[in-house]
């Protein structure tokens, strides 16, 4: 049976090394959309890279994110020296109710500004960096928004990580920071999504067989699914998951990523 998904690369914006990997992607059609951080350094050189090549066939989001870099706004709850908290930290303090609900709402509401600004048209899609839109407070603002932003004429679908496999770790982590809550609020207020998720490893790893990894998806994934991924044209001694970015760039940009597509009756 074939199936109709989207791969998504995430972290557009994040760095030059990243950018690239990801248009070079788009360009081949191995993968079909990307999700966006405005505020990161190499965010407004990109994008401008991005509208030369975006078609009907891809998808270009915005990644929410409040775990990376500087905030655009003073969000005191999330932030300390005006960068913002590791995910260790947001997470804790989410779940106890710690963080303040308009700092949350007042940068996401900057993020996505920005994103239109410099885009010029409302998301295809919304997602979390490190999927922090489904944590709790977090979850309300970003639901909010896409009311107060009427995604609905656009049928901006958002990204939900509750169908997916849960065997492994990190993926039962990322159910239980909010992903069940978050679906429920999507069904209740008539927010396309997806029907599954897949592609969740340990990116901190350096053993990973990432074709592996995408093979048990696209196995695991059904119609309708999406699957993520974070490739990277180069190495970035900075960057934790450097070493798995760059192997997925090889994947992918490799003649055997469109074979598996096709074998796997996989259809973007």
């Amino acid at each position: 049976m074939v199936k109709k998904i989207i791969i998504c690369a995430d972290d557009f914006g994040m760095s030059d090394n990243i950018n690239i990997a990801i248009i070079n992607l788009l360009e081949k059609k191995v993968i079909n959309a990307t999700s966006c951080m405005p505020n990161m350094p190499a965010f407004k050189l990109g994008i401008a890279q991005l509208k030369k090549i975006y078609n009907d066939f891809s998808h270009v989001g915005i990644h929410l994110n409040l775990t990376e870099g500087n905030a655009f706004t003073n969000p005191k709850s999330i932030t300390r020296n005006g960068k913002f908290l590791s995910l260790s930290k947001l997470l804790v303090k989410s779940k106890l109710r710690a963080i303040n609900y308009d700092d949350v709402y007042n940068e996401l509401k900057a993020q996505i500004n920005n994103f239109i600004e410099d885009w010029g048209a409302l998301p295809d899609f919304i997602d979390g960096h490190q999927h922090v839109h489904h944590f709790p407070i977090i979850r309300k603002a970003v639901i909010n928004l896409y009311k107060d932003f009427n995604m609905y004429t656009k049928q901006t679908y958002i990204r939900s990580t509750y169908k997916m496999d849960k065997s492994d770790f990190k993926s039962l982590i990322i159910y239980r920071s909010g992903a069940k809550k978050f679906y429920n609020m999507l069904i209740k207020n008539n927010i396309k999504h997806n029907s599954s998720f897949a592609g969740v490893y340990s990116l901190e790893s350096d053993n990973q067989d990432f074709r592996k990894v995408i093979l048990e998806a696209y196995a695991k994934i059904k119609d309708g699914g999406i699957i993520m991924c974070h490739p990277a044209a180069d190495i970035d001694i900075k960057d934790p998951i450097s070493q798995s970015r760059i192997k997925e760039f090889a994947y992918f940009n490799s003649k055997q990523a469109l074979q598996d597509q096709k074998d796997h009756n996989i259809v973007l």
